[in-house]
């Protein structure tokens, strides 16, 4: 209570209707909330000469406000807000109200009465209504019961009085707050958003009622967690920094678990990263409301929105999600020595400030903070379950003996089918769902990339561009050769600092006047494969088993579900939905292994539940909604093709065909890479 008081005083605002009924408890029984502001006033439009009126509920009026109504050169100011507090206080601590009479015949003699009280009280008599009061609590009620305002506490004063130490300690660490490392990982989540989704969110954060109870009361938690160091309603940097160092000192004085994955952002924690994380993210803003601090908590959602430039002016435009006859645009700001030409021949650490959309002027280095390393003995289960929190599609697995691995969900894939195959599983008839139970409890070096779905080549920051598309397009390589998906980009310290991938080949190829052109001269009516579609689809009746086969014989992350009935003889399928690989992670988050052994329908359906209890996946559901299944028509060019998959952060995307209706195809960013690497270098 206290606590709202001092932050609406420290907003210039003062209540002058202090009681009771004016405080309300929300569902938890725990969070009351001051309302009713209809006497409430600005304290700083009355300038120097303090508040007059007197306003307010008969009992909890302060001495001077009762003096108002007898003189007019009379004033007060916010602390009459702390003598009605205290009233209230000694009313909850004795049950009883401190200034109160049974109406008489006449009302009006009542009230005066109890008005002369007010403002004749002496410190004997406030002495005197504290009896009633427990005796730990007589010296914080005397002091908000202090007759002579200048002598009367703040509201901020008050709540650093010894009465409320136990609470002030108790609001430090709640159990209900996320942990610091998420915190941080959420602000760099924030930072990388787009300014339509910030924007969003914070829409969210101001209605609560969007986001499941647990979930809101999680958030609200966490900043108190925040504010309880200085109580002032918002967090500024030193308060912000102060938690992270707290968390940081508390989490090595203790152990981690066996089967815990070792947060690497507390791990690596920094007071000079974090203070730069806050000015990138908070610019010269000295400080977080509630609302803003809220937002920077949400969970990430998939980047739809692209901040791009219309005109010379720089003026910036977003559009949301495409409509079917709209193409979302994307487009990055060149530095001035890439603006003259295409040259792939230049070291490509001149173009990783292009994909993080900053001229090399802006670029912080913050990228090498979000490259997750996980060391070989750390459980898969413990592994997928920070891949899930921070929704990542693959970590990086480091060994005892200096060598580097990917892991993603296809590895996971790879194990359980192999495990499922053998035949000491069949003979003891063992399902997918008790292999998975094994896998899960594997050591993540075991299994990082047995699926054979990249390999971990890194190159120097001064390796040119054309090395690393070469060696992502694999066109040299053996035929039995792992294929590089993705390339480690390391600095001249050894340290990962970017992970150089297929879409970011599109970023680039979408920036320069070349590639560019070459991508709209190219139709996407290449990746037409209504012929063998139905090859790599599942039907809804099928095992998901099947799905997951398929998956990994195709080395595909997707997999469409279909009718067989609905396709017809046209070629092509017609899709009801999409099984991912990266759904794995919702059956090893839950532990309901025994949905691996249902049928593809039975899944999806499962699946859809299970993603509706997390907020997370509400909120990029509800705003991917249209993304679902994300398909191109096939008289497009390449160049659209890659907006569209850059616009949907999507591995893969359908390609659809207007004269039968069907999908007709499957695409990556890889796919078109290979297509149109020969003629862009």
């Amino acid at each position: 209570m206290l606590m709202a008081v001092n932050y609406i005083h420290s907003a210039g605002i003062v209540h002058r209707d202090i009681k009771p009924r004016n405080w309300v408890y929300e569902a938890d029984g725990l969070t009351v909330k001051l309302i009713d502001f209809g006497f409430s006033v600005k304290g700083y439009l009355c300038g120097d000469a303090g508040l007059q009126g007197c306003m307010g509920t008969l009992g909890y009026l302060a001495p001077e406000v009762v003096q108002c109504a007898l003189s007019s050169v009379s004033d007060y100011t916010s602390k009459c807000d702390i003598w009605s507090l205290g009233i209230v206080f000694l009313e909850l601590l004795t049950g009883q109200p401190a200034f109160h009479r049974d109406p008489g015949q006449c009302e009006g003699y009542t009230e005066e009465v109890i008005l002369r009280e007010i403002q004749e009280v002496t410190q004997e008599g406030i002495k005197a209504l504290l009896r009633k009061a427990p005796d730990s609590a007589g010296p914080f009620l005397s002091r908000l019961l202090t007759k002579d305002p200048a002598r009367r506490p703040t509201a901020r004063e008050a709540l650093d009085d010894p009465y409320l130490a136990r609470a002030r300690s108790e609001l430090l660490w709640p159990p209900r707050a996320l942990p610091v490392d998420t915190v941080l990982n959420c602000f760099r989540s924030h930072y990388r958003a787009s300014k339509t989704s910030r924007a969003w969110m914070l829409a969210v954060a101001r209605s609560p009622t969007y986001l499941p109870w647990e979930d809101f009361c999680a958030l609200r938690d966490t900043f108190k967690m925040f504010d309880a160091r200085g109580l002032s309603g918002t967090v500024n940097l030193e308060i912000f920094l102060s938690v992270v160092v707290a968390a940081h000192v508390a989490q090595e004085q203790q152990p981690l678990e066996e089967d815990e994955a070792s947060p690497s952002v507390m791990e690596s924690m920094d007071e000079g990263r974090v203070r730069k994380m806050w000015e990138a993210v908070c610019g010269e803003q000295e400080s977080l409301s509630y609302c803003e601090f809220l937002a920077m908590l949400l969970p990430p959602i998939e980047e739809v929105f692209q901040d791009v430039d219309c005109s010379p002016s720089s003026s910036r435009h977003t559009q949301t999600g495409p409509g079917p006859d709209t193409v979302p645009f994307f487009s990055l700001e060149v530095p001035r020595q890439l603006e003259r030409q295409w040259n792939p021949s230049m070291p490509v650490s001149s173009f990783l400030p292009l994909l993080e959309g900053r001229s090399l002027g802006q670029w912080t280095g913050l990228l090498k903070e979000v490259v997750p390393i996980f060391h070989q003995d750390t459980k898969v289960l413990a592994v997928v379950r920070a891949m899930n929190q921070g929704h990542q599609r693959w970590v990086i697995v480091r060994y005892d003996s200096g060598r580097h691995a990917f892991f993603d969900y296809m590895d996971i894939n790879r194990k359980l089918l192999q495990m499922s195959n053998t035949k000491r599983d069949i003979v003891s008839g063992n399902n997918p769902s008790d292999v998975m139970l094994r896998v899960i409890s594997m050591s993540v070096g075991s299994l990082a990339n047995c699926s054979g779905h990249s390999a971990y080549f890194p190159a120097s920051d001064q390796t040119p561009l054309s090395e690393i598309l070469h060696r992502i397009s694999d066109r040299a390589a053996k035929q039995d050769a792992v294929p590089v998906r993705r390339v480690p980009i390391v600095d001249s310290f050894g340290e990962v600092v970017h992970v150089f991938s297929c879409s970011d080949f599109l970023k680039l190829a979408l920036v320069f006047e070349g590639p560019s052109a070459v991508l709209k001269s190219r139709a996407a009516q290449t990746f037409d494969r209504r012929s063998t579609i139905l090859q790599v689809s599942v039907q809804n009746e099928g095992a998901l088993l099947q799905a997951l086969r398929i998956m990994d014989s195709e080395h595909l992350t997707i997999c469409p579900a279909t009718s067989r009935e609905f396709s017809g003889d046209l070629g092509g399928a017609v899709a009801s939905n999409v099984v991912s690989v990266s759904d794995l992670k919702w059956v090893v988050s839950s532990g309901h292994f025994e949905i691996l052994d249902q049928t593809v329908s039975d899944f999806i359906a499962w699946r859809n539940a299970a993603a509706s209890a997390n907020l997370g996946q509400i909120l990029r559901q509800q705003h991917l909604s249209r993304f679902n299944v994300v398909s191109v028509h096939s008289r497009s060019s390449l160049h659209m093709l890659a907006q569209r998959l850059l616009s949907s952060k999507l591995q893969r995307i359908f390609l659809s065909s207007d004269e039968i209706a069907r999908i007709v195809g499957i695409v990556s960013s890889r796919d078109i890479l290979l297509e149109v690497l020969d003629q862009i270098l």
